[in-house]
């Protein structure tokens, strides 16, 4: 299993494992009106993996992907925020929406260290190609870089519910259901757990951590 520490240096977005403090000023574009129902700010984070692959198995006959590189960073043009609106408790929520994407993405990145292949099982089975080799390895990462994307967009708007979620129903904030958003994320950070057994732990409501 890939370390803590393994993972991080493999990734961009963090300073020792800590996400960036997100400012108003640095990291959004200020606009007059919601650009987006009646939001009062939106957070668009990026993450993209990068990756190599060999049809050569390494010294423990295990066939690996090479070269990972999953680079987390913060869309500027694409985040914004309602002029007049920009709350200490709003920014928060929105610090909220980038960790929980970066987590998405720490999960990502281990899940493509560890992905392997046993060259015996594939030529057991007749893929030992180079080419069917490298078309699995490739076919894998592209696979979990998409189930990644949907987990993040999963979490993210569990996130923004006014059940489960750190919102009221009418889209303003809850600042107790904030706090223990904030509590789980953290936990998450410090202790390097994903966010899906954390929020199973709590019972599937996030809300009670």
């Amino acid at each position: 299993m890939a370390t803590t520490q393994e993972v991080l240096a493999h990734m961009t977005g963090h300073t020792g494992g800590q996400t960036p403090r997100l400012s108003w000023q640095t990291h959004f574009t200020r606009v007059q009106r919601p650009l987006r129902g009646n939001d009062e700010a939106y957070t668009h984070v990026d993450f993209r993996p990068t990756f190599n692959f060999s049809s050569r198995a390494d010294s423990d006959g295990k066939h690996r992907l090479t070269n990972v590189r999953v680079t987390v960073s913060m869309n500027r043009a694409q985040s914004w925020y309602v002029n007049g609106r920009e709350t200490p408790l709003l920014l928060r929520h929105e610090q909220g929406h980038y960790d929980i994407t970066f987590l998405v993405a720490r999960d990502l990145c281990r899940r493509l260290l560890e992905l392997q292949w046993d060259s015996a099982v594939l030529q057991a089975t007749g893929e030992s190609s180079p080419q069917r080799i490298m078309s699995r390895l490739r076919t894998d990462g592209e696979q979990l870089h998409g189930a990644a994307q949907a987990e993040s967009t999963r979490i993210n708007n569990l996130y923004d519910s006014p059940v489960q979620g750190a919102k009221n129903p009418n889209g303003s904030i809850n600042p107790q259901a904030q706090n223990h958003w904030d509590q789980m994320i953290q936990h998450a950070l410090q202790y390097d757990t994903g966010l899906p057994v954390l929020i199973m732990v709590s019972g599937g409501n996030p809300r009670n951590w």
